[in-house]
């Protein structure tokens, strides 16, 4: 019957005009085309049944045919069956939202930086490629608590959990612990938490050494972090700078990993004392790098002082001098030590007025030089093939743009120190003086004692630390510098054991000049191999038996005569 109302023409009209149509210009055509019907009569007020709808198509002179469900819906070009086209939803014309939505409010990031740098992530060490441009947070915290405790700290600014871990992870901040530096004391009590369940955090039992010790190990890290971070943001100029020292891992040399024959080579050992402002690298505030090798001195506690005398001399002028460092006792923390720099800060060498260090906790001693020690490896594997100590150097001069003062140390700049530490006043100091408890440190000038700190938020305790000696008559300390510096020091001159027959082992001291090894060592050590090995490892020789001369030693049968012809062969043989 329909068919009759609409051809065929008509209908592919609709049909393409309903496809042209946008998606909402769609929803308008159905629910123009479709009305409800409206009963004759009503039984009830509120019909049991939803109402019918009723179709109507308009063909192309405009008049409109009502037309049935299924022939309404082919004409659009749907199955007969799929009249979702019809559902209330549909069938609203109003905007369509779909990509519409509002989005998220901007969160404020600033708000999230300020947050997550009150935690204060730890500095770069250069024991990671990735070090400089990552940080690190303690091992006690997690991004949970964190961020729990952000919704607490501004319960108005509500921050999903993801949110905040991904802007974690923009800030380049990580929690894994990095290697070589991690805290015993810190491991022991992760494996006292997991067999106890004890929980410092949250609350410390006095009857349990370990939280006991772990909570007062975080205590001092914690405020020696916040002390070192409040002195990185300091101003640093003529009256006060802010420095931190460390010795770099022994560089061993040459560094030929390519070459097999280079790798069971005896090695020279360089050391690198580095002296790194707080905060960033300027023209004016570089890096003191003062470098030498075991040929010339080792890394006893007189050579590292030898690097704190030069860069004092370096900065002379300077009224106030801050230095960090980590918790080596052998290095940075010793008497011997303190007594040159109680010296130095009453001598006429120097103008400041005040010399403080400080001490990290083991463990957490992240600090700028670490940055420059990283720097150097970086420098050294770019050069690749290290041959001598002159490669070395390039590559410490080469770092940071070369904005660094490269230091090269020779015998005569290092201090064989006297000691003039009274012991007895340190053993009967009220209270006890203990160098693993010192935190910090401080020399004034016109003072002949050492002011001292065991947690950073104590007042200063004095100690005289000096003997009698030294104090009665400051000048000597000087005058024994000079007779030091005069005289043969163990790092410009050698003992050796010479043996002149009939059991006369004599000692000679040996000056190590240029000529050392030509005109001295061959001949001694000629005379070594030629006469004394060839007895020690011999089979045949025995205690019981005499000891062989070597072949180019004239035996006489006067016995007296055996350690003077050894010892005219040894002067023959010396050129002497």
């Amino acid at each position: 019957m329909y068919m009759t109302l609409l051809n065929q023409e008509d209908r592919e009209a609709i049909n393409k005009s309903y496809w042209d149509m946008s998606w909402q210009e769609q929803h308008a055509f159905v629910e123009a085309h479709t009305y409800v019907a409206v009963p004759k009569r009503k039984i009830t007020s509120e019909p049991k049944r939803n109402p019918r709808r009723n179709f109507v198509l308009k063909k192309q002179d405009g008049t409109r045919k009502d037309v049935c469900k299924i022939f309404f819906l082919t004409t659009l070009g749907y199955l007969k069956n799929n009249d979702r086209i019809l559902h209330p939803t549909f069938t609203d014309s109003s905007i369509d939202k779909r990509g519409k939505h509002q989005k998220t409010p901007a969160f404020d990031r600033d708000l999230l930086n300020q947050h997550v740098e009150s935690f204060n992530p730890l500095e770069p060490h250069y024991r990671r490629e990735h070090a400089p441009l990552r940080r690190y947070l303690p091992s006690d915290v997690n991004i949970t608590q964190m961020h729990k405790h952000f919704c607490e700290t501004y319960p108005d600014r509500q921050v999903s959990y993801s949110l905040y871990r991904s802007h974690l992870k923009n800030m380049k901040i990580s929690f894994t612990a990095l290697g070589n530096e991690e805290c015993e004391l810190g491991e022991s009590y992760n494996f006292h938490k997991k067999e106890t369940s004890h929980d410092a955090t949250v609350q410390i039992l006095e009857n349990c050494t370990v939280c006991v010790d772990w909570s007062y190990h975080r205590q001092r890290y914690t405020k020696a972090r916040d002390l070192y971070q409040k002195h990185k943001d300091e101003t640093q100029n003529n009256t006060q700078i802010f420095y931190s020292s460390d010795l770099e891992k022994v560089i061993m040399l040459p560094r030929l990993e390519m070459f097999k024959a280079a790798i069971f080579c005896l090695r020279l050992s360089a050391y690198n004392q580095t002296f790194a402002p707080l905060g960033k690298i300027t023209a004016e505030l570089k890096p003191l790098t003062v470098i030498w090798h075991d040929g010339i001195a080792g890394r006893r506690q007189e050579d590292i002082m030898s690097a704190f005398y030069n860069f004092l001399l370096r900065n002379r002028d300077v009224e106030k001098v801050h230095i960090w460092l980590d918790n080596c006792s052998s290095q940075n923390k010793n008497w011997l030590l303190y007594a040159m720099l109680t010296h130095m800060i009453n001598s006429e060498d120097i103008a400041t007025q005040r010399i403080t260090l400080y001490y990290f906790e083991p463990g957490h001693t992240f600090m700028s030089c670490d940055q420059v020690h990283h720097q150097v490896e970086l420098a050294m594997k770019k050069k690749g093939k290290l041959y001598d100590f002159t490669d070395f150097e390039e590559c410490v001069s080469s770092i940071n743009k070369s904005k660094v003062i490269v230091q090269s140390m020779l015998p005569e700049n290092f201090l064989n120190i006297p000691n003039y530490v009274s012991q007895r006043r340190i053993q009967t100091s009220n209270p006890r003086a203990y160098l693993k408890n010192i935190v910090e440190v401080c020399f004034v000038r016109k003072s002949y004692d050492l002011m001292y700190k065991n947690n950073f938020d104590d007042a200063y305790t004095t100690l005289r630390f000096m003997n009698d000696r030294y104090l009665k008559s400051h000048v000597q300390w000087k005058q024994s510098l000079e007779q030091c510096s005069e005289n043969e020091t163990m790092e410009s001159s050698t003992s050796l054991g010479i043996w002149y027959g009939n059991n006369k082992i004599e000692t000679e001291i040996i000056k190590k000049d240029d000529a050392f090894w030509k005109k001295d060592m061959e001949p001694k050590l000629k005379f070594y191999y030629d006469c004394l090995l060839p007895e020690l490892v011999d089979p045949r020789h025995t205690r019981n038996k005499p000891i062989r001369d070597p072949d180019y030693v004239i035996v006489h049968n006067n016995k007296n005569s055996v350690p003077d012809t050894c010892n005219e062969q040894l002067e023959k043989a010396t050129g002497s």
